[in-house]
């Protein structure tokens, strides 16, 4: 595959498809301040697919950001795509941040840090709002940072990982969310959350 926009994670259709989910390239909305400098979000993430040798996005207009410009680097947006069955796709899409912080990006700032459906149209919904659920229920005890990342579609529920949590959520068939697991600090001369994606 080729003209990705800062792939990430992979996963196998049940048609024999590989579909790849691109974090994007930012844009020109400012938003919050992130250690490389400010942040620019648009909608640019997307999710591709490679089937029978043919490359195509299957799924685009996710939200996405870079650090340092409009131009910058460390694309946050869709980081994994995970499907159970035709037309049943769900996709992290990342924040990288404290939930509190989604605001400072304008509109598009809502949709960081969602678990979204994807239908075979391509047309997609945010559906769990798994930055909210780090805001309140916190399962790591730390500061809030939520960072939607790895996904595995299980019948009845899909679980993920939040690396800026540091927890492995369950989002069940009606949408709740709880904890399976949290995953502490490593202290190795310094403490180091452990970013589970």
């Amino acid at each position: 595959m080729t003209g990705l926009d800062n792939p990430r994670g992979l996963a196998w259709g049940p048609e024999g498809g590989l579909y790849v989910a691109e974090a994007g390239r930012g844009g020109t909305q400012p938003c919050f301040p992130t250690p490389r400098g400010p942040a620019f979000a648009g909608f640019t993430g997307a999710v591709s697919r490679l089937w029978h040798g043919v490359q195509e996005r299957v799924a685009t207009g996710f939200p996405s950001y870079t650090e340092n410009g409009p131009t910058g680097v460390a694309a946050t947006g869709p980081h994994d795509a995970a499907l159970l069955g035709r037309g049943n796709m769900r996709v992290s899409i990342g924040l990288g941040n404290d939930p509190a912080q989604r605001a400072a990006c304008g509109a598009i700032g809502s949709m960081f840090g969602w678990l979204a459906r994807v239908p075979a149209s391509g047309n997609w919904s945010l559906e769990v709002d798994i930055a909210d659920y780090e805001a309140t229920a916190n399962p790591d005890g730390g500061i809030r940072d939520s960072n939607p990342y790895g996904l595995l579609a299980l019948p009845g529920a899909t679980i993920a990982t939040d690396a800026g949590g540091n927890s492995l959520l369950r989002i069940g068939a009606n949408d709740s969310i709880s904890t399976l697991a949290v995953f502490p600090s490593r202290s190795t001369g310094r403490v180091t959350d452990s970013v589970p994606t």
